[in-house]
């Protein structure tokens, strides 16, 4: 990605200094003469898309609370969203206050942790300010957290989940492998 974003600098630096200075064109014609011809003028290149925070390349992480508006649109978008991309949809339920969904937080980038992710779109619902009864409405339970629901095409939580107790300490090691067994469906088997 850093390699990617030095070559567009200086593709973006070497098109700004071939420039030529903007003249009318009687004033172009009059100041260059016959026999010489303008240099080509390069193309300003198509600035990158600005980095979707949410994409994590093997995997999509999107962050939602009820002040991003009602969790049916905001489900129906994300499975939209999945369906393009070509992911199974999840939905994580946890808080900033909590241990485990700290620690996701931390280690979500680790190699084992991108790889137990791989092919997801999981839309991640922040619980502690209160949803007034939605997620009820969709199967989805925040008892314990964190905890991933697979979802159904009507969007409701199936009986496929995984809790923040499916491993010990909270780190990639101990994480990745039960994450990785619900999200791949090795865990239903």
């Amino acid at each position: 990605m850093t390699r990617l974003l030095v070559a567009l600098g200086a593709v973006a630096f070497l098109a700004a200094c071939s420039k030529t200075p903007e003249t009318s064109a009687p004033q172009a014609a009059a100041a260059t003469p016959a026999s010489e011809e303008a240099p080509p003028r390069v193309p300003e290149p198509t600035p990158p898309a600005a980095a979707d925070p949410a994409d994590h390349g093997k995997f999509t992480r999107l962050h939602a609370g009820p002040k991003d508006g009602k969790l049916v649109d905001i489900l129906g978008a994300a499975a939209k969203r999945a369906k393009a991309e070509g992911r199974k949809l999840f939905v994580e339920l946890g808080a900033d206050w909590c241990e485990p969904c700290q620690a996701i937080e931390r280690y979500i980038d680790d190699p084992r942790m991108a790889a137990a992710f791989a092919g997801t779109l999981v839309v991640k619902l922040d619980v502690a300010p209160s949803w007034g009864g939605q997620l009820e409405q969709f199967g989805l339970d925040a008892g314990s957290i964190p905890v991933w629901y697979e979802l159904d095409e009507h969007l409701h939580a199936t009986d496929h989940s995984i809790g923040g107790d499916a491993w010990g300490a909270n780190i990639p090691k101990n994480m990745a492998g039960p994450l990785g067994d619900y999200f791949a469906g090795r865990d239903a088997l």
